[in-house]
């Protein structure tokens, strides 16, 4: 899969809630367009991980007026994607970590921490 991503692993639904409206509002230096997105939650994470999915959703939809989809599988044509998710449930953050595309050792013994990242390409196929 050809996607780009953005990558946030959360740890307490706070401190990207906190976070999610200033960063929606700042234009993106990667050029990734948020109202285009769709939104990846594994469906293994805890219910308070699969809510702020939901608020992301919420919140890109007051800023951009569209609501992107939120998805625990991805499809091919599935190109910009936004995942959010921990670094001990998720297991396609767990898997690029593995493959050395992102580093969440930043998140270990953390009480709210995240990580957000662009990777180009992050997954094969």
């Amino acid at each position: 899969m050809r996607c780009t991503i953005f990558i946030l692993a959360v740890l307490h639904w706070a401190a990207t809630a906190t976070h999610a409206q200033n960063w929606l509002a700042q234009p993106s230096p990667t050029g990734f367009d948020i109202s285009c997105a769709v939104i990846y939650v594994d469906s293994n994470e805890v219910a308070l991980v699969q809510r702020v999915a939901q608020l992301l959703q919420h919140d890109i939809q007051q800023i951009t007026g569209r609501t992107p989809a939120i998805r625990h599988h991805l499809q091919k044509n599935d190109s910009l994607v936004v995942f959010i998710g921990t670094a001990t449930q998720s297991e396609l953050i767990r898997k690029i970590a593995r493959q050395q595309r992102i580093n969440t050792t930043v998140l270990n013994n953390q009480w709210e921490a995240y990580l957000v990242r662009h990777v180009q390409n992050p997954l094969p196929g």
